[in-house]
C-alpha cells in the first residue's frame, strides 16, 4: 500500500514536471537572442556610417566582416539560393559559393551604408512564427526622413545561434530575388559563370566611386 502511494506521488511529482508551462523568462529568451542578432547588425551599421570618412571603404568592410558573419546563416542561405543545383555541386564549388557569397555580402553593406546623415534604425515587434522561425520588424529611418521597413526572419543554426536567414526590405524577399537571379546564371551560363559574376561584383565595389 505504502509503495503504490509513493508510486502515485512520484508520478504527479513527474507530470507536474513535464506539463509545467515554461516561465515567462525562458519563453521570451529565443525572441530576445533573435532581436539582439539584428541589433547588433544595426549597431555595427550605423557605427560604419559614423566614421565612413576615416574608415574608407576597406575599413567599413574590415569592421563589418565579423558582425555580419556573426550575423548571418550563410550555410543554409547559400544552400536555398542555389537551389536545386547544390546537389549536384561538389564539396569544393559549396565551399566556394560559400566563401565567395559571404564575401559579396559583406562587400554590399560596407559599399552601401557609406555616409551619415543621422539615419537610425528602430525595432518594431519581435514575433515568433510557426516551425520556430521568429520574424524581426524593423525599419531604417533615411535622413529625409523616407522609412523603409526591414523585415528579418531568424532562425537557429546548426550550431544552435540564432541567424539571420532573410531580409525582407518594404515586403521584397532577399532570398527569393537571389535564388531566381542565381539559378538563372547557373542554369544558362553554368555554375563558374555565377562565381565570376560574384566576384566581378566585390571587385567593383572595392573601386573608388567614379572609376
Amino acid at each position: 500500500m505504502m509503495f503504490k502511494k509513493f508510486l502515485s506521488s512520484s508520478l504527479l511529482f513527474l507530470a507536474a514536471v513535464w506539463f509545467a508551462p515554461s516561465s515567462p523568462a525562458a519563453a521570451e529568451q529565443p525572441q530576445n537572442e533573435a532581436k539582439q542578432v539584428v541589433e547588433k547588425l544595426h549597431e555595427a551599421l550605423i557605427d560604419v556610417m559614423k566614421h565612413s570618412g576615416q574608415l574608407g571603404y576597406q575599413g567599413r568592410l574590415d569592421n563589418l566582416t565579423p558582425v555580419v558573419q556573426g550575423s548571418f546563416d550563410f550555410p543554409a542561405i547559400a544552400k536555398i539560393i542555389v537551389g536545386r543545383y547544390w546537389g549536384g555541386l561538389s564539396d569544393q564549388d559549396h565551399q566556394t559559393f560559400l566563401d565567395t557569397f559571404t564575401r559579396l555580402s559583406t562587400a554590399t553593406y560596407a559599399s552601401r551604408f557609406d555616409s551619415y546623415g543621422g539615419e537610425s534604425f528602430r525595432t518594431l515587434s519581435v514575433e515568433p512564427q510557426p516551425g520556430g522561425d521568429i520574424l524581426v520588424k524593423t525599419e531604417l529611418v533615411q535622413s529625409d526622413g523616407t522609412v523603409v521597413k526591414l523585415d528579418y526572419i531568424v532562425r537557429p543554426s546548426d550550431n544552435g545561434q540564432w541567424r539571420i536567414l532573410n531580409v525582407i526590405a518594404d515586403g521584397v524577399s532577399d532570398l527569393s530575388l537571389k535564388h531566381a537571379d542565381y539559378t538563372a546564371v547557373i542554369k544558362n551560363e553554368g555554375y563558374p559563370a555565377l562565381i565570376a559574376r560574384l566576384n566581378d561584383k566585390i571587385s567593383k565595389y572595392a573601386q573608388p566611386a567614379g572609376k
